[in-house]
């Protein structure tokens, strides 16, 4: 039982949490965006999670790769740096090595772009071929 507005118990149920749905369903912009407002046992709002989701996979690859892209080659150059103590060779191998992991990174982080391209391009009209037997120019 609650309390109505009036101050007097009531047995039915409040209907603020249904209104609510409505309202942002109906009038917000989460309809245009594909969201949806959901109602769950308790009146609590929730979120449709898979654009959450996406999002947030979106930031953990970008920062694993940032953090690749830095580390890679001072680790390397760290590394080279080291070396060059223990050799006495001074800045060859540090440089060396910090521009080869410099180049190892934009290599693999090329050929990923590649790769992830390849699969969401896969069977878009842009990619398809023309059938056998027919030339380009359509004659």
């Amino acid at each position: 039982m609650l309390l109505t507005s009036g101050g007097a118990r009531s047995s039915e149920r409040f209907a603020a949490p249904t209104l609510a749905l409505y309202i942002a369903n109906g009038f917000t912009s989460a309809r245009q965006r594909g969201r949806r407002w959901e109602h769950q046992g308790s009146a609590e709002l929730s979120f449709d999670t898979r654009a959450k989701q996406q999002l947030n996979r979106g930031y953990s690859d970008g920062m694993a790769r940032g953090m690749e892209a830095v580390l890679a080659p001072l680790l390397l150059g760290a590394i080279g740096w080291l070396l060059d103590g223990w050799l006495g060779t001074e800045p060859v191998l540090a440089v060396a090595f910090g521009l080869f992991g410099a180049a190892g990174i934009f290599v693999k982080l090329k050929l990923g772009y590649d790769r992830q391209m390849t699969e969401v391009e896969a069977g878009k009209p842009w990619t398809r071929t023309a059938p056998s037997g027919v030339d380009e120019a359509g004659a």
